[in-house]
């Protein structure tokens, strides 16, 4: 059982070209952009970004047992057929040679295992070419697929980071840096699939000790470009983050703080003295501020699920929970004094099929060929 749930944040198409809408505290209710010229102008400008963790083939058939990739498949290419995004978020696109032949004639596949590339372990130093070429069918991996004719690549790079015993972590994040065509505008993506071990406590947060390191490289490059042009790219930073909206991680990434207690290591796993965490970057959530603008929504409520798996329960009862996110900047946040051009990112409008009979259906494998079902949302590149 299907409905599609369209989430407005805003004008979506029609007649205003925005005024610079006044800025707000952090969480507060997105600014409602107004337009008054044509609609082609506005179409122009739009992106839409797609966010879908398709579940790797490797991992059946353990992870779901009734799942297999050959009824699987059909269904994802349908989910992503359905949108057509210009900007495709994977993780878990597992077998990549399937998604290369499917429709990499379509989209720039830039894509990196998590073992990394031709006996590297170290991804960071892997090129666009390296990215664009890469395949690797026996391990887990993320993409981000780009348009062809939609934008142009000024940088790719993987980002890495490191465990809390110092060793290379399997995670990483994908960043690109493009310009958009119709626009002309510049933005850089971000894809991460954060680890997986469901920390529902301060206890021991290892995305906690992932994430600072993700969001330094990102800064650091932002700076760069900065100095080294006058533009301030508005970020995009989309992902599975195995967390759910009241976790930790998500509390760290939407408000900028947060205390926990830090990861344990050595033998004798003395427990810490909590740290606070900070970071500067002041994201939103797009799916958050879409249903928000919704009558009678609650507040900063997240999607009801984009996980839907009832393996967990033996096929008896269905488990779900929110773990997949689109975050953007706040329009209106400050610029460094420098910038000479700041392109801003403006959520249009957010969408994503919803199982509404949850117990019936019990597994969103059965619709979208994973148990994630995809999210998508539309941007204004002002």
């Amino acid at each position: 059982k299907l409905q599609f749930l369209y989430l407005i944040a805003g004008a979506c198409h029609g007649a205003a070209r925005p005024a610079c809408p006044p800025a707000g505290r952090r969480g507060a209710a997105p600014p409602v952009i107004v337009m008054t010229d044509d609609g082609r102008w506005w179409a122009r400008r739009t992106v839409t970004v797609m966010q879908f963790n398709a579940l790797c083939r490797i991992y059946e058939p353990g992870h779901i047992p009734c799942a297999r990739w050959d009824a699987r498949w059909p269904k994802i290419k349908q989910q992503i057929t359905k949108y057509a995004c210009d900007i495709i978020s994977l993780q878990e696109c597992n077998p990549v040679s399937e998604y290369r032949s499917w429709f990499g004639g379509k989209y720039d596949i830039y894509f990196a295992s998590k073992s990394g590339h031709q006996g590297s372990s170290v991804r960071s130093n892997l090129t666009a070419a390296d990215l664009l070429g890469h395949v690797n069918d026996t391990d887990d991996g993320a993409a981000v697929c780009l348009k062809k004719g939609c934008f142009d690549l000024r940088h790719a790079q993987v980002l890495d980071c490191m465990d809390p015993a110092g060793s290379l972590a399997r995670q990483f994040a994908l960043m690109l840096h493009v310009h958009h065509h119709r626009s002309g505008r510049p933005m850089l993506l971000v894809s991460m699939h954060m680890k997986a071990n469901n920390y529902t406590t301060k206890d021991d947060p290892i995305r906690l000790v992932h994430l600072p390191q993700i969001l330094d490289q990102i800064n650091h490059y932002r700076y760069k470009v900065l100095a080294s042009s006058g533009e301030w790219l508005p970020l995009l930073f989309t992902g599975d983050f195995n967390a759910a909206p009241k976790d930790p991680t998500m509390e760290y990434l939407l408000s900028g703080e947060v205390t926990c207690a830090p990861p344990r290591t050595g033998p004798d796993m003395l427990p810490l003295p909590p740290v606070t965490l900070k970071h500067q970057f002041q994201f939103r959530s797009a799916m958050r501020d879409g249903l928000s603008a919704l009558p009678g929504a609650p507040e900063d409520a997240e999607m009801p699920f984009t996980i839907l798996d009832s393996s967990y329960s033996g096929g008896q009862t269905a488990w779900w929970s929110t773990l997949d996110y689109i975050l953007y900047e706040e329009p209106t946040a400050p610029v460094p004094p420098d910038c000479r051009h700041a392109a801003r990112l403006h959520l249009t409008s957010a969408v994503t099929p919803l199982m509404v009979d949850k117990d019936e259906l019990k597994d969103a494998v059965a619709v979208t060929g994973s148990d994630h079902v995809p999210i998508v949302a539309e941007f204004a590149l002002l």
